[in-house]
């Protein structure tokens, strides 16, 4: 249950198939959708695991919480790229035993953020959205009621106004990093 401190997941590069003049679709074997849930539940044992990234795990569900959740001394994730929703990591136990979230491209953000709230572990949240959204006040509100948070990122998201000054609140908050 020790041997490992950290794992990193990712879905393997499938070949290109060959296109056939008269179809253009294809599909994966069942057992390419299956590949991270099955590494997720052989995990399930790892009970000294600290760190997990997911990044780029396109085939990830909100399926796969229940298997992260069964990771007991998990306390850095890194979701990103997957089809994980924010409602999904909502359902996370040990969301609010998280020194460490990054959360990219994802979906319900604000459903993750009110599971995420007044957690007093929580040291570095990254939030990333390459289509561009904004940040609502009252999301900035809900991030400023975790108030050991040292580092906070936000990538190809806005900030407004009253939303950075309820993050200028968080009393141990030392950067914030924002890139388009």
């Amino acid at each position: 249950p020790d041997d490992l401190y950290a794992v990193w997941l990712f879905q393997q590069a499938m070949p290109k198939p060959a296109k056939r003049e008269s179809d253009s679709e294809f599909s994966l074997p069942e057992s390419y959708d299956s590949d991270i849930a099955k590494a997720l539940f052989c995990m399930t044992h790892l009970s000294g695991l600290r760190k997990l990234d997911l990044s780029y795990c396109g085939n990830a569900t909100d399926r796969e919480i229940d298997a992260i959740d069964k990771l007991a001394g998990l306390t850095e994730l890194t979701v990103g790229h997957t089809r994980i929703s924010g409602q999904g990591l909502a359902r996370l136990k040990c969301l609010k035993r998280l020194r460490a979230l990054d959360y990219s491209d994802g979906t319900q953000l604000t459903a993750m953020l009110k599971a995420l709230a007044g957690s007093s572990e929580l040291k570095h949240l990254a939030i990333n959205n390459s289509h561009g959204s904004t940040l609502s006040s009252s999301d900035c509100k809900l991030i400023a009621t975790c108030k050991n948070l040292e580092c906070l990122e936000v990538c190809g998201i806005k900030l407004n106004q009253e939303g950075l000054a309820a993050l200028g609140r968080l009393p141990h908050l030392k950067l914030v990093s924002g890139r388009k």
